[in-house]
């Protein structure tokens, strides 16, 4: 069954004023009835969508990953290095959102979303077909840190520069999407 717009405007108002609230306190002291004040909604409207701010967060990454993913498929990246300096520039542009979870120390909730599209990169790329699974953690783990790293860096290096590194280390072939291991 299709989401109303009603529904999709109250978790996207409660998905908001959380975000912006975490800019101004820590997550632990942001209360339910902060956020519904903050979203102009009843604390049934926010228990009627979410159980938890936990929930919210989620919900708000699910959204970042959509669009990235959309953004993803509407640029057809040739390659890995493509594919890469795509992901490196628009996690970037949400770097107040990024740095606002590492402040609270929930940067590891974008774990798993993070997780499930690299995996579906590299799938796509055929990177993964000779891949252990030890290796492809160790890539994905890898891949993910150097991302919140680039994200809340102040090292001033362009997105592409920060996915040849990051290709380099791993003796990627980003013309042939081939591993030199």
């Amino acid at each position: 069954m299709a989401e109303n717009a009603q529904s999709k405007r109250s978790k996207k108002w409660i998905s908001d004023a959380l975000t912006e609230l975490m800019r101004k306190k820590p997550f632990d002291e942001i209360t339910v009835k902060d956020i519904t004040e903050k979203a102009g909604v009843a604390r049934l409207t926010f228990y009627r969508h979410f159980e938890t701010k936990e929930e919210v967060l989620n919900y708000r990454f699910q959204a970042l990953f959509s669009e990235y993913l959309s953004t993803i498929e509407n640029t057809e990246a040739k390659n890995l290095l493509e594919a890469l300096t795509i992901c490196f520039t628009y996690w970037k542009k949400n770097t107040k959102q990024i740095v606002s979870l590492k402040e609270n120390g929930l940067d590891a909730l974008l774990y798993a979303p993070f997780s499930k599209y690299l995996d579906t990169m590299l799938s796509k790329y055929h990177a993964d077909k000779e891949m252990l699974d030890i290796q492809r953690q160790f890539l994905v783990g890898g891949l993910y840190f150097s991302m919140i790293e680039y994200i809340i860096s102040n090292d001033v290096i362009s997105p592409s520069q920060a996915a040849e590194a990051v290709l380099k280390l791993l003796k990627l072939d980003i013309q042939n999407n081939t591993w030199d291991w």
